[in-house]
C-alpha cells in the first residue's frame, strides 16, 4: 500500500536539507537503508512510530494538527 499523502517524499526533502544521507538515517533508525528508501519514495503507509524515529533521527519535531470534517 503507498502512502497517500506523500510524507516520505516531504521528509526525504527535509533529511536533504540536513546534509544526512539516508543511509545515516538508517544507521540512526535502526533498519535496514531500504526500509528507509521505501519510506522516503512513499511505497508504505507508515505507522505513525515510524514517522516518528525517522524526524528524530533528521532532528524534525512533528505538529499535528486536528480539524473537523465538513
Amino acid at each position: 500500500m503507498t502512502a497517500p499523502s506523500g510524507i516520505g517524499r516531504y521528509l526525504a526533502k527535509l533529511r536533504v536539507s540536513t546534509g544526512l544521507s539516508a543511509q545515516e538515517v538508517a544507521h540512526r533508525m535502526q533498519v535496514v537503508p531500504s526500509a528507509v528508501s521505501h519510506f522516503e519514495r512513499d511505497l508504505t503507509d507508515p505507522r505513525m512510530s515510524t514517522v516518528r524515529r525517522y524526524c528524530d533521527a533528521i532532528g524534525a519535531h512533528i505538529h499535528i494538527r486536528l480539524k473537523e470534517a465538513p
